[in-house]
């Protein structure tokens, strides 16, 4: 499984304008939140019959009951290197906690598994049962504890389901990275958002598949440009929610800010600056302040795009950088399909603050 993972030094660029003896100008710090939600299942259900979506990279943990015992599986894999290899059933173990611990004894029945089309799995529990299906990001050991939440588990035991299921529904959710970004400085607009025309190849692909910002550090369109990214690692990696980073840009009056992120787990989706940037100056004025309301979600039109969260060819399941079938539509535009994403500021703060200069 290809995680986004750039190890770099910070980096930044600035462009010889030819008349920067005369250019007058203003340092600013960019910070960048990761405020979305960690959702530690991926998808949830219940029934006697149930159809749960399994992407690659997460295990299955089923909970049984008939009304009166209840029963648990150890956490099941789906797939084999990106490949759906459902077992045929999932045995269920006779449960119980002990000093908050979870038990599990001899193997008492099985629920029948039919891999319906890939993620989705449909399952059929044995008769006069009832399962709940939980699927959650692979862990070290198949073992369900770090998918199942032992306090339901004990409500459960003791024969009580009242929120347990709301309970479940608030941790169950497609968590979103922001993506390692790009933030460039330019006089004029068009420099990296161009509605209604096809990539033009200068590195914003690489951005909104890969997550890889650093082929537009080569543009020329830009008077000072940087990348930024989760630094924790020594590199640049996504942002996962609560992670914060900053990175610094200079500019003059007159200039904008472009911005990109992807949008991590998609296709090819970007959250991003408007085509014509975000004005850095009001007057001569340095502007101060959130900006992620200036923000939109982008479609590169570089990648065909799958369910959030669920695809085999969005990062982090991809097989590999820069794979995944073509866009039918191939040209830059806001999102437009009939999935569900969320607005940029359910994913980022941006905040600008210009920095304090030096007298000389």
């Amino acid at each position: 499984m290809t995680t986004l993972l750039l190890s770099l030094s910070i980096l930044a660029c600035t462009k010889d304008t030819g008349d920067s003896a005369d250019r007058v100008t203003q340092r600013f710090v960019i910070t960048v939140e990761n405020v979305g939600t960690l959702y530690p299942i991926i998808a949830s259900g219940s029934g006697s019959e149930l159809s749960l979506n399994v992407p690659v990279g997460a295990d299955l943990t089923l909970l049984a009951t008939d009304g009166d015992q209840w029963l648990l599986s150890e956490a099941t894999p789906f797939y084999a290197q990106g490949v759906p290899q459902a077992p045929a059933n999932i045995p269920l173990l006779e449960l119980q906690i002990l000093d908050g611990e979870i038990q599990r004894r001899r193997s008492v029945d099985k629920v029948q598994v039919v891999m319906e089309q890939a993620p989705l799995v449909g399952l059929t529990a044995p008769d006069g049962w009832e399962i709940f299906g939980l699927s959650a990001p692979h862990g070290e050991e198949p073992a369900p504890e770090a998918t199942v939440p032992a306090a339901w588990l004990q409500a459960l035991l003791d024969g009580d389901r009242s929120g347990g299921e709301a309970q479940i529904q608030a941790l169950t959710g497609i968590t979103h990275l922001a993506g390692a970004g790009f933030a460039g400085v330019a006089l004029d607009g068009a420099k990296l958002v161009v509605l209604g025309e096809a990539d033009r190849g200068e590195g914003l692909e690489a951005l909104a598949e890969d997550g890889n910002p650093l082929r537009l550090l080569e543009g020329e369109g830009f008077s000072n440009s940087a990348v930024f990214g989760d630094q924790e690692g020594g590199g640049y990696d996504p942002l996962a929610p609560g992670a914060v980073t900053t990175l610094e840009i200079e500019a003059s009056p007159g200039e904008h800010l472009f911005f990109a992120s992807m949008l991590v787990q998609t296709n090819d989706l970007f959250i991003g600056s408007p085509p014509q940037g975000i004005p850095l100056f009001a007057g001569s004025t340095p502007v101060e302040g959130e900006i992620v309301g200036s923000l939109v979600l982008y479609d590169a039109g570089t990648e065909a795009n799958q369910a959030p969260g669920l695809g085999p060819d969005q990062a982090p399941r991809q097989a590999a950088p820069n794979t995944g079938a073509p866009d039918e539509t191939v040209e830059l535009r806001e999102v437009d399909d009939d999935y569900t994403y969320p607005a940029p500021d359910a994913v980022l703060s941006v905040r600008l603050a210009p920095m304090k200069m030096e007298a000389e």
